[in-house]
């Protein structure tokens, strides 16, 4: 059955049938953005996403996308917000130091400045007039589901960034859900499996996964190995076939395995050149790899790299006496490997 493959980025999104031509547009721009604020308008990406697919034959539609980002919408589940993007930090605007709640290692994800659930807590005092009549809490994969099928599903993936579930089971963790500040709210349905959300004219929709997980699916990774993800923003992470926990974010991942993962690195969105600066480079992700398991391989994927192969060459031998690059490794064909692999019945 013929496959439509989109991976809705930071600053791109790409798309692909099963014939591997890779075509990219942009992703919209942000139409609030100041310091501590990231809006994009949330019609201008289902727009955008609605023409892919209207303008594909395909039969079946698989999604990444950029994740800690979210929409809340009212009791008919019609957007109250614009997409509040992983770079929007407005918890910061409260300037308070210490955070209002904890979140465990079996979140998924750890608690920071542009979580969700912050963002959240924090516009309920920021924007009462908005936030006061929220109901629904959308990841931007859940979202899209809803919009084209009417059911708001997303993969474990997607889901565990906001801070409201649990990695291992996708299931709501009710120590956060049920604080004060999030009563009320309706969450969407995450799954541990690749499975079908619904349908959109004729066409199966399945439950989005987190862009980082798709390209790490892509690179071949190995227990014995780091990789180096990079693109507006970079991580280094690594696989356990356990959950694992440490100075890192045990995020989820397929399988039932852990990506032990270190965000937040220097990529393609840092203000700076890299020619003459891999010092600076090699000190970020070093300090990055000592925070996580011990492995002994090193590899590389992503735009960031790619436009910087030179200088990454030595970066990567600063690094690790034994690093490759993942050639062609992408969220796209992470999506192409999961559809594989979930015909076979073994994601």
């Amino acid at each position: 059955m013929s496959n439509l493959f989109i991976d809705v980025g930071s600053t791109n999104i790409k798309y692909s049938e099963d014939d591997g031509n890779i075509n990219i547009i942009d992703f919209p721009h942000p139409t609030n953005r100041t310091e501590h604020i990231f809006e994009v308008p949330i019609d201008r990406i289902t727009d955008s996403i609605t023409a892919v697919i209207n303008g594909s034959a395909a039969k079946r539609v698989y999604f990444s996308v950029q994740m800690h980002g979210y929409v809340l919408s009212d009791e008919k589940h019609l957007p109250l917000t614009e997409y509040i993007s992983w770079r929007d930090a407005r918890y910061r605007l409260l300037g308070r130091g210490e955070y209002p709640f904890f979140l465990p290692a079996e979140s998924g994800t750890a608690i920071k400045d542009n979580l969700p659930a912050l963002s959240i807590y924090a516009g309920q005092s920021l924007y009462p007039e908005v936030y006061s009549k929220a109901v629904y809490v959308d990841t931007l994969g859940s979202y899209l589901t809803y919009y084209l099928t009417g059911n708001a599903v997303v993969h474990v993936t997607d889901a565990c960034p906001t801070g409201f579930y649990i990695s291992a089971t996708g299931e709501l963790n009710h120590d956060v859900t049920g604080l004060p500040y999030f009563k009320g709210l309706k969450f969407p349905a995450a799954t541990t499996r690749i499975e079908q959300a619904g349908s959109y004219l004729g066409k199966a929709i399945f439950s989005p996964v987190g862009d980082q997980q798709a390209s790490v699916y892509s690179a071949g990774v190995t227990a014995e190995d780091y990789l180096l993800n990079t693109g507006t923003t970079s991580q280094i992470c690594c696989l356990s076939d356990i959950f694992e926990t440490g100075d890192f974010e045990s995020r989820p991942y397929f399988n039932g395995k852990t990506l032990c993962t270190v965000s937040g690195l220097i990529g393609g969105g840092a203000p700076c050149e890299v020619k003459g600066k891999e010092d600076i480079l090699i000190e970020n992700y070093g300090n990055a790899i000592k925070r996580l398991p011990k492995r002994s391989g090193l590899i590389f994927v992503g735009t960031f790299v790619e436009r910087y192969r030179e200088q990454f060459e030595r970066i990567g031998g600063a690094l690790s006496g034994n690093y490759r690059y993942a050639n062609g490794a992408s969220a796209i064909e992470g999506l192409k490997k999961l559809a594989e692999d979930h015909d076979a019945n073994e994601i």
